[in-house]
């Protein structure tokens, strides 16, 4: 599944959220358990080959949100460096 690159108003987001959160706590997030399970259902039912397409556009949404996530941390993580 290709992800699309992330809009400005994404980055925009991350500045906003790397301003006003520590790195520190930017770094600690992780999803919830709930939502690690969810993930790991729907990559099984994509796999399967048993996905159907409101299943199929959820998992776009979580690669979305993953990729955000990645690009705060590595701000981050960048920012705690430069310190």
């Amino acid at each position: 599944m290709a992800t699309v690159p992330l809009p400005r108003v994404y980055d925009d987001f991350i500045d906003f959220i790397a301003e006003r959160v520590s790195a520190d706590e930017i770094l600690a997030f992780k999803a919830s358990a709930a939502a690690q399970r969810r993930a790991r259902r729907l990559l099984e039912r994509l796999k399967d080959e048993t996905i159907s397409m409101d299943e199929r556009a959820e998992l776009e949404q979580m690669a979305q949100v993953d990729l955000l996530l990645g690009r705060l941390k590595a701000q981050a993580a960048a920012q705690r460096q430069s310190k």
